[in-house]
């Protein structure tokens, strides 16, 4: 089964970083999804998915990113997907990182991005492996 579900948030004019996670999570749980993968993107140029770290320094992590900002390299070094596995009704991330949208575009705009997922639908009586 295919599904596919899209969330907006709210950008400021300079970059940010916003835990999508618990977005993501509320898919996975609506479908009921046990096993399978969920694509996250974003459909429009100017922001990037990453799994990283929660603890991670949010100011070191913009300041590090401006120099790329000039002359948008920016947009060869992050993806604007990310796909995970999912095993147990869980993304197969480690406890410490979660999913963010990294907005880079200035522009203050308010942000799509989506959330698709694929699983295969058990037939009753089939075996687990």
């Amino acid at each position: 089964m295919i599904l596919l579900k899209s969330f907006y948030v709210d950008a400021t004019k300079g970059v940010d970083l916003i835990n999508i996670g618990h977005e993501v999570r509320q898919a996975i749980r609506e479908a009921k999804m046990e096993a399978g993968q969920v694509l996250i993107l974003v459909p429009h140029p100017g922001a990037a998915v990453v799994a990283m770290e929660t603890d991670a320094k949010v100011t070191e992590i913009k300041k590090g990113l401006e120099p790329f900002l000039q002359n948008h390299l920016i947009r060869c070094f992050l993806s604007r997907s990310l796909m995970l596995p999912v095993d147990k009704g869980r993304m197969s991330i480690e406890p410490w990182q979660e999913v963010f949208l990294i907005d880079y575009e200035t522009s203050g705009k308010r942000r799509e991005f989506r959330v698709q997922l694929f699983w295969e639908q058990k037939e009753a009586g089939e075996p687990e492996f």
